[in-house]
């Protein structure tokens, strides 16, 4: 699997209009399906957001992505879930891939060590989905970042997207009245 060129290509267009210091969500086919707009909108939160996600991204192929966002979007947070192609395949070696996790990290850190990192579990039917999100908790704990935990609970279901936003509402909000009406 590879990433949709036109995919990238449309988002490389939009970014030209996009507000810069905003959150940033990236990920595969899941957070590319989760509808972001909808829900900032139902669950009132001011934050700029904007999904970035492309379907079947693997991590490997997020490098040039994540550069192209730090340098056209300036992002203040990055909000991250990719593994998701790779554990597709029962053979993945989660080790490889989580390397490739670390170097991302790297990557965002070189072109903006301000930017808020959240990294969020992955779902997937693989058997090694709970050891490779360990291994992303601990990543997360190492970079000082955030984790958000959206496999807690939740199926790859129509709700799931609706249930990984509700709980991904606290860190993808960057804003102090957000903060305050999430918690009333």
């Amino acid at each position: 699997m590879c990433i949709n060129s036109n995919e990238v290509t449309r988002y490389e267009v939009l970014n030209e209009f996009a507000n810069k210091n905003a959150v940033v969500v990236l990920g595969s086919t899941f957070m590319h399906d989760v509808p972001v707009s909808e829900l900032k909108q139902s669950f009132k939160i001011h934050s700029d957001i904007y999904n970035r996600s492309l379907t079947d991204m693997k991590v490997s192929e997020a490098k040039d992505v994540i550069s192209t966002i730090m340098e056209n979007m300036t992002p203040k947070k990055i909000v991250l879930q990719l593994g998701e192609v790779e554990l597709q395949d029962e053979d993945v070696n989660i080790t490889e891939v989580f390397s490739e996790m670390r170097n991302l990290m790297d990557l965002i850190r070189s072109h903006n060590k301000h930017c808020k990192i959240v990294l969020v579990s992955v779902v997937s039917d693989n058997a090694k989905v709970s050891e490779y999100n360990n291994m992303l908790e601990k990543l997360a704990n190492t970079y000082k970042c955030q984790f958000a935990d959206i496999v807690s609970g939740s199926k790859k279901s129509e709700s799931a997207y609706v249930n990984a936003f509700m709980k991904l509402k606290y860190f993808i909000s960057d804003d102090i009245a957000d903060a305050l009406a999430l918690t009333l």
